[in-house]
This record gives structure tokens, sequence and C-alpha cells, in this order.
């Protein structure tokens, strides 16, 4: 599919972006047509699988910031290994210091994630998982991942939006308390919800689909 394909989907689609629920659940508010999801199936054959990542997923592979698993699928339900989010993180931001040299003892000097997971250290914005490590291949929780994004935008004096009251989750006994302040902040910006139970489920893994979602509001935010 060519790219004035994909662009079609998404002009049919963004000005929604950010009422998704994309980031909370699979069972999103937002229908998206069978002609869109017959279009998306085009460039990721299991897109299907979480029609309403759609969007977001389309909105990063646009921008070259995602690609799929190399077999023409995108995993959408597949986890999301720390070092994989923070070049995520740090592409939506535009910063990638090469010079940046990572003192953590699993991270690899001649690895792909080096940069990135170097860069972010530099930035103060990690100090690992303890014992001087990074967590390479370890999968990203969802409270890290709004750590982390939190941590970025406030580094930055990036201004937070309020487009939402504030939501109790019904599991906020589950959040660490690192974790609290972050997630009620980006809940209120747009920039993740919960689970449609009323649940955010911050020590889950996030999955691929959800992950792209939340970098694609970020993105949104940023510009």
């Amino acid at each position: 599919m060519k790219k004035n394909g994909i662009k079609k989907i998404l002009a049919a689609m963004l000005a929604l972006t950010m009422m998704f629920t994309i980031f909370g659940g699979i069972g999103a508010v937002y229908a998206v047509t069978e002609e869109e999801i017959a279009e998306a199936v085009q460039i990721f054959s299991d897109l299907y699988q979480i029609p309403t990542g759609i969007p977001s997923i389309l909105f990063l592979y646009e921008r070259g910031i995602i690609n799929g698993m190399g077999d023409g699928t995108f995993n959408p339900r597949g986890n999301v290994t720390r070092e994989q989010f923070v070049r995520l993180l740090l592409i939506a931001l535009d910063i990638v210091d090469d010079n940046a040299v990572s003192s953590f003892e699993d991270v690899d000097p001649n690895a792909w994630y080096h940069r990135y997971v170097a860069t972010i250290e530099a930035l103060g914005l990690t100090t690992g998982i303890g014992n001087n490590l990074f967590g390479i291949g370890m999968y990203i929780t969802r409270q890290d991942i709004a750590v982390f994004i939190y941590r970025s935008l406030e580094m930055f004096d990036i201004p937070f939006p309020v487009l939402n009251e504030p939501f109790d989750f019904l599991d906020e006994y589950a959040f660490y308390p690192y974790a609290r302040g972050p997630v009620e902040v980006l809940q209120m910006s747009g920039i993740i919800t919960g689970f449609q139970d009323g649940t955010f489920g911050p020590r889950l893994h996030a999955m691929r689909a959800h992950t792209s979602a939340m970098i694609h509001r970020l993105i949104l935010v940023l510009e």
C-alpha cells in the first residue's frame, strides 16, 4: 500500500486522536470501519486484532518511527522491552546523543540500543532497575512508560495539557509510589487512559499497540 493510502486512513482518524482509549483497553470506543481495517492490513496483516490501534500505528509507521516484525505483521499484542521503548521515546523527543556512553553493566556498547540507553542515562531520566543494571531485554510496564514520559516532559519544561478530569483508578493500590504522580498527570493530559473496567494495570507489560498510542499522543503534545 502506498503512502497516499496511509494518509487517507490518517485523515479520517487523526481528528479524533485525543478521544481514543487505545492505551487503556482493547475495546476502545472509537469504531474503525471495515474499509479502514482492510486498507491497514495491507501494511500489517494482523492489525485487525486491535483495530483502534490502527491510527497510532500508521502515524508512527509513516514517520519511520516503528516497523513491523519483518514478516508483514506488527504483532500489536506483543510486549515492548525497556530498550525498545527508550528508542521510541528519544525519537519522539528528537534527542539522541551519539557520544553518550552507558555505565550500566548489562548494556552492550556495540548493540543497536546503546546510544539510546546511554542518552537516557546521560539525561538523568533513569537510574536503571538496581545493581547497576538497566534491564535490557525486560518488558517495560505501563507505569514505567508513564514515568519515562512524565520525566521527559518535565525535564524539557514542556507544559502538560489538561484535557481530562482526574480519575481514580480502581487498582491504585498496585501502583509503585514513584508512578502515582506521573500517571495522574498524564491521564489528565490525555496521553494515557485506563482499561474500560476502571483499572490501569500499572504492573502489566505494555503491548506494542498501546505503546504506539502513547508515543503518538506524546508527539501530538510536542507539536
